[in-house]
């Protein structure tokens, strides 16, 4: 018997036949020589998979975090918010504001707390009033692991985002804030110190929010000891194409292996990803350029 080591989707050899078909500009491919990091045809593939199945994309839940009148962070789904699933980023109905998109709500353990098990990684903008930019800010939600709470297919992997350019920027850091206790992860909240990051920063310390932040990964990282504490993270050139690396290696990471016969198929970390967006950004990378979406997620690999 033939063991062949065949990825989730490309059973479907139509799928796989339509990814290797997508087109791609000569210029694209001169760009990409030696800098395509990431899986490019499974990333189309399972791009293609959303797109024909659209179960998975109607799964998310559109709308707004709210508090209630005693100050409980609330998601509220709304029929007029828009997401923004493309890249580059494409001006709808409501300019380029997005909205919050929940795939999955905070788990709770049985004593009725959130479970530990979420961070949230950012990349914000530090200019208002600029609503018709394809340059936004995203915030998203990993879910971890616990033995506490049931492995699912979105355990290690994205529950909840916002994509999006809201006309304040301190609206944008209150969004990071609330979306950060909404899922209870105390102390997870990640962002880089230049830019918006520091809007972020600024926002937490102002409203007593600081046990929000997580602290600084890369000096952790690098075994680097400080005598205070300090928050946010400053990426080196060479961090930045490390967090890359790691991006890539978390998307082919193995998560499942499903017998078939005379072969074994290997269910990969990106066929967890119902992000259509995320998936365009990663498919079209190209060094150098602003990728949003990306720049948070690379955050959650160190």
């Amino acid at each position: 018997v033939n063991i062949a080591k065949d990825s989730y989707l490309d059973d479907d050899k139509n799928v796989g036949q339509r990814a290797e078909e997508l087109p791609v500009t000569p210029e694209e491919a001169l760009q990409r020589k030696g800098k395509a990091k990431f899986p490019i045809k499974e990333l189309q593939a399972q791009k293609i998979y959303l797109e024909t199945n659209p179960v998975y994309l109607s799964a998310w839940n559109n709308g707004w975090l709210t508090r209630n009148e005693n100050g409980k962070v609330l998601f509220r789904p709304s029929s007029n918010a828009i997401p923004l699933n493309d890249y580059p980023i494409k001006i709808n109905a409501t300019g380029n504001i997005g909205c919050v998109s929940i795939l999955q709500h905070p788990l709770k353990l049985q004593d009725g707390n959130i479970a530990p098990i979420y961070e949230v990684s950012v990349d914000g903008y530090s200019e208002d009033e600029i609503t018709h930019s394809d340059s936004v800010g995203a915030i998203y939600v990993y879910k971890g692991y616990s033995k506490r709470i049931a492995k699912d297919n979105l355990s290690g992997n994205i529950v909840a985002k916002y994509v999006g350019r809201l006309p304040k920027t301190r609206d944008f850091a209150r969004l990071c804030l609330d979306l950060t206790e909404y899922y209870g992860a105390i102390g997870k909240l990640h962002f880089e110190k230049r830019g918006g990051g520091k809007i972020v920063y600024d926002y937490a310390e102002s409203k007593n929010k600081k046990h929000y932040l997580a602290t600084t990964i890369n000096k952790a990282f690098y075994g680097m000891k400080e005598k205070y504490t300090t928050y946010g993270n400053h990426f080196t050139a060479e961090e930045n194409r490390l967090g890359l690396d790691y991006l890539r290696d978390w998307l082919l990471e193995e998560v499942e292996v499903l017998e078939d016969k005379e072969k074994l198929t290997y269910k990969y970390r990106l066929h967890n990803i119902y992000d259509i967006g995320l998936l365009k950004e990663l498919i079209n990378f190209v060094e150098n350029n602003n990728y949003d979406r990306i720049s948070a997620m690379r955050q959650l690999m160190f």
